[in-house]
């Protein structure tokens, strides 16, 4: 018979299958309702009854690969996130309650034995089996100092009237009552909002399956996946003990892992005669895939998080892992959030302090939602740089350079007056009177460098402001293709088969992968060079069209690809070239090398690409512009030497700044050859240079 779960509520004439709160307050003057945890206290010492015949306990289930990672799994995400008390600043701001016990107490250490991630995991991982309960200690203020974990199987919860008892017996030690000011007690999902639903109470025939299936593939697997047989005597054995003997010695030489090569003896014309194996049997094997998903249900975890791979895609990893978060784990810690609230914090401490998990960080792994979030919010001027990098856990730009917001200034009120396009105050050259025309463009810089400086900068902060999501977007990229090629690599390289992998690393490079890395930065870049036409606009009172965008996104796109792959495969080859040449391992070559990829690599991909991303949109629109005939560099104080001496040089647009193979000279240093025509910005790597009009 299966156990009913939760409780029992006992009364004096009857038995109550409904809360005690949810009653007539009057009728429970005089009642009260004890709370006997007795059936979970029997599901602890002796299982819960399974339809398999197997009686599951905790620790049992635990064995299970499957459910012990997703109990870890959920444990440690909970242990993982800061979580911090929190003061509320007006009516929507709020700064940490850093000068409150209480914000040490839970977000560093709870007692002298635990850490805040300790005490955070073993109520986690208590909490997705049954319900927790942990001792609030208390000083001589009435303030708690310290919070110990409880056993929960020995805990009882006596409810009198509007009030909750908490009765504890340890293993070792004397019957303990606690009052609900002394307990921490985490419910899991609840049928009367009193106690819990033990997992073990539902999931309990799913995991004696998963037992039952372990259990019989270990046997099967002992035999060495052989069927069993019978011994065929040529003559009837009349003697007991001659049975016993001959099937002791058969089975002592071929019945068990690893005695398969052993020679049996058989004797007077008996002959082995196997019967054939189930197809069933084998096919059972395959039951051990699915429990992996049967366990991903019951704790509500995408299957790729507990190391099954089978159906995870390289575009489907990130929005299983989204709803993972947004699904399964935030109800988690809204639970835990309301829990410390109500029980940690008096009622006049809640009207202005309150608990959060930090969740931002993240939240982060949605790389479409949060590009739009910041160039939305950066565009329209609700968000300035420091704040984005605040929510990418960077400190702020350097002498407030972050703290500005931009306006869009082709927005008014509804009924006033359109803005005037802004006019330039520049002539267009024509042949004959070039060099006039120059001079007067120059003086007409001079006379207007600010608000252009001011257009730059900003141009300029907000291509750093987004390299954050961007070293994200490359970090997923790189992960994944580090992977995949040291997967192959291991395959084919251990017998020096060049020819094998170079292949691969044809095919890898291909299609496919430049479409992975358009599908995790397209979002970047959308955001990023939609807030850059605005900006062009807002500068010039010229913006490109929607279809002039869109072409320009997809051939720079094209190329960003392109170049990418053909830069990894280029370097893998060098590197197999130079380990051959060294006699050098390859395996080991290509493991330091993608090592460096992913840790720098990423970073460096996201300050080269945001900055030119944003040269390059801001080039093409200029070129569209018929307000723009030339261009100024522009090198800000942090530039190189080499910057340096290209600031201020003006070009008529289209030309370039330096061509390919030309050189450039700077004090102290050896010249710097370009490879490529540099018609814009950055002309090397790290460069943050900016250009105007001229």
């Amino acid at each position: 018979m299966r156990l009913q779960w939760p409780i029992k509520v006992i009364n004096s004439d009857q038995w109550q299958l409904r809360s005690p709160f949810l009653a007539d307050p009057r009728q429970q003057q005089v009642r009260a309702t004890k709370i006997e945890q007795a059936e979970g206290e029997i599901i602890r010492l002796f299982g819960s009854n399974t339809t398999t015949g197997i009686r599951v306990t905790e620790e049992i289930a635990q064995s299970i690969a499957a459910v012990s990672a997703a109990t870890r799994r959920i444990a440690d995400f909970v242990a993982t996130l800061p979580v911090k008390l929190y003061r509320r600043m007006g009516e929507h701001g709020k700064e940490e309650a850093r000068d409150h016990p209480l914000f040490d107490l839970v977000g560093a250490q709870p007692n002298p034995l635990m850490t805040s991630f300790e005490w955070r995991e073993t109520v986690q991982g208590n909490v997705v089996f049954k319900d927790h309960y942990s001792q609030l200690i208390r000083n001589g203020l009435g303030e708690i100092a310290e919070i110990w974990p409880l056993i929960s199987d020995h805990m009882q919860v006596v409810v009198k009237g509007r009030s909750i008892t908490y009765i504890y017996t340890p293993p070792a030690g004397e019957k303990r009552t606690f009052g609900s000011a002394e307990i921490f007690h985490l419910r899991r999902f609840s049928l009367d909002g009193l106690t819990g639903v033990p997992l073990l109470n539902d999931a309990g025939n799913s995991f004696g399956l998963s037992v039952a299936t372990d259990t019989y593939a270990s046997n099967y697997m002992k035999n060495e996946a052989n069927p069993s047989g019978v011994l065929q005597l040529a003559r009837r054995l009349t003697n007991p003990e001659s049975i016993r003997r001959l099937k002791e010695d058969w089975t002592q030489k071929q019945g068990w892992w690893g005695r398969k090569q052993g020679i049996a003896v058989l004797e007077e014309g008996t002959e082995f005669k196997p019967i054939s194996n189930n197809p069933g049997e084998a096919q059972l094997m395959e039951e051990r895939k699915y429990q992996v998903t049967e366990a991903a249900r019951w704790f509500n975890i995408p299957p790729h998080l507990l190391a099954d791979l089978e159906r995870a895609t390289f575009s489907n990893v990130e929005e299983q892992q989204r709803e993972f978060i947004t699904f399964t784990m935030i109800p988690w810690l809204e639970r835990w959030e309301q829990k410390l609230n109500t029980q940690l914090l008096t009622r006049e401490e809640r009207r202005d302090l309150f608990f959060k998990f930090s969740v931002n960080a993240l939240l982060r792994g949605d790389a479409t939602s949060r590009a739009a979030f910041y160039g939305s919010g950066r565009q329209w001027g609700w968000l300035n740089a420091d704040e984005i990098r605040a929510f990418e856990d960077m400190n702020p730009l350097p002498d407030g350079a972050g703290g500005i917001y931009l306006q869009p200034v082709n927005m008014k009120e509804a009924g006033s007056p359109a803005p005037a396009p802004a006019q330039s105050p520049f002539f267009r050259t024509n042949g004959e009177h070039d060099e006039v025309v120059v001079q007067a463009a120059v003086d007409s810089v001079a006379a207007s460098e600010q608000p252009e400086m001011r257009a730059a900068r900003s141009r300029r902060s907000f291509a750093i402001s987004m390299q954050s999501v961007f070293e994200d977007a490359y970090r997923r990229i790189i992960t994944r293709e580090v992977q995949d090629v040291m997967s192959a690599a291991r395959k084919m390289l251990p017998t020096r088969d060049r020819n094998t992998f170079e292949n691969f690393l044809d095919n890898f490079y291909g299609d496919d992968f430049r479409r992975f890395i358009r599908e995790r930065t397209g979002p970047a870049y959308d955001a990023l060079f939609s807030q850059v036409r605005n900006m062009v606009f807002e500068e010039l009172g010229f913006q490109l069209s929607d279809s002039d965008l869109s072409r320009f996104i997809n051939e720079y796109l094209d190329n960003v690809t392109a170049g990418y792959a053909g830069n990894s495969r280029g370097q893998l080859l060098a590197v197999i070239d130079k380990a051959h040449r060294d006699d050098v391992d390859f395996i080991e070559a290509l493991d330091k090398r993608t090592t460096e990829w992913i840790e720098s690599r990423p970073l460096k991909r996201a300050v080269e690409e945001t900055l030119r991303a944003t040269n390059a949109l801001t080039f093409a629109a200029f070129q569209e512009s018929p307000l723009v005939s030339r261009l100024r560099w522009v090198a800000f104080g942090d530039a190189c030497p080499f910057c340096t001496e290209l600031n201020g040089k003006v070009v008529p647009i289209g030309v370039e700044f330096v061509r390919a193979g030309d050189s450039v000279s700077a004090p102290n240093r050896p010249p710097m050859v370009t490879y490529r025509n540099v018609k814009h910005p950055p002309i090397h790597q790290a460069c943050s240079c900016m250009f105007v009009p001229a």
